[in-house]
């Protein structure tokens, strides 16, 4: 799996993907799957803090990884009807 993958899976399952830090703005309070190279790093950033954080050498790992911490997340939950 790629970001850009999991990014449209997440949207698909009503989830909104800004919940995903990919590298543009700012990452707090977020999850966030970074490419530093060499690494694929993911982690929760909150109050600049970094917790559950990994390093991996290729992508599809790191997705996996972010996908079962998403997973273990009782808080996000799909978005509106609307689409909000």
């Amino acid at each position: 799996m790629k970001v850009l993958t999991l990014l449209k899976e997440l949207t698909q399952c009503g989830i909104d993907s800004g919940i995903i830090y990919t590298g543009d703005g700012n990452p707090e309070d977020r999850y966030a799957i970074v490419f530093t190279d060499p690494n694929w790093n993911v982690f929760y950033t909150e109050r600049v803090q970094k917790f559950e954080r990994r390093h991996f050498l290729n992508e599809e790992d790191a997705c996996k990884y972010l996908w079962t911490l998403l997973c273990k997340d009782y808080t996000i939950s799909p978005s509106s009807p609307a689409g909000s």
